[in-house]
């Protein structure tokens, strides 16, 4: 069997990390590029080193990766993989380049349109 540290040299030498693109109350999120063939992706990162949030992570990591996992829509970033290091999780998707509706709104400076809106509301029932 692989130890821990050997793991997380393979599951490094995958992907070249670049900037922090995101962040929330789990963990952090990286644009990164599959070394193998240049492919852009996002890898959120997830801390497992604290054992008292290690349960609640677990489980609802667990859903989000199976919801990822069997989800096929172009509505939905595609679930790539996910890799458990000694100290986080992994969880590797397609990249939004665009980044996310909040982004939008952030770099425009104002919210959302009506007819934006409408396209955002349509594309998220249809996924």
């Amino acid at each position: 069997p692989m130890d821990a540290s050997a793991m997380d040299d393979a599951a490094r030498r995958l992907y070249a990390l670049g900037c922090e693109i995101g962040r929330g109350s789990y963990g952090r999120v990286y644009r990164a590029t599959r070394i193998a063939d240049g492919l852009a992706v996002a890898i959120k990162m997830l801390p497992t080193d604290s054992d008292n949030e290690v349960s609640i992570l677990t489980a609802e990591v667990c859903r989000e990766i199976e919801s990822l996992r069997r989800c096929k829509s172009e509505h939905v970033l595609r679930y790539l993989s996910s890799h458990t290091l000694e100290s986080e999780l992994w969880i590797v998707t397609e990249l939004c380049d665009a980044g996310s509706l909040v982004d939008i709104m952030r770099a425009r400076r104002r919210p959302l349109d009506e007819p934006q809106l409408a396209a955002a509301i349509k594309g998220t029932l249809c996924a």
